[in-house]
């Protein structure tokens, strides 16, 4: 924890108390932090979402949750759809409505997944710990 700059730990701490308001507003306050459609490219938006699920999965695991043990089977196929959508090969995204639509809903069914997660894994904890 030294290595961080204090900078660096402060606006993880800011982005974290952020994230964890907007869980426990419910459903609708979650926003994934990714590049909107008018700042972004699809090939650069489908990007972020791949890197957001892989952070996703990773911080899971840093975390050291024994998810197996904790989830029902259908948070453990949801965290098998992130693994899968964390290797998606954007070079293949083509600028057309179609892949637009399709990562419009990509996006929502990872913001659900990750609140269905984020209940599962409060339930089995019973808590939430703010990071060290």
């Amino acid at each position: 924890a030294a290595a961080v700059p204090q900078s660096c730990r402060a606006s993880l701490g800011e982005l974290y108390a952020e994230v964890l308001r907007q869980t426990e507003a419910g459903e609708l306050a979650l926003r994934l932090c990714l590049p909107d459609a008018d700042d972004a490219s699809l090939a650069e938006r489908a990007t972020a979402l791949r890197d957001w699920c892989g952070g996703f999965l990773f911080g899971i695991g840093l975390a050291g949750q024994s998810i197996h043990c904790e989830l029902r089977d259908d948070a453990r196929e949801v965290l098998r759809d992130l693994s899968e959508i964390s290797k998606l090969d954007t070079a293949a995204v083509a600028a057309g409505e179609a892949d637009e639509v399709a990562l419009v809903e990509l996006e929502e069914y990872v913001r659900v997944a990750a609140l269905l997660v984020r209940d599962e894994l409060q339930a089995g904890s019973g808590s939430n710990h703010a990071p060290e």
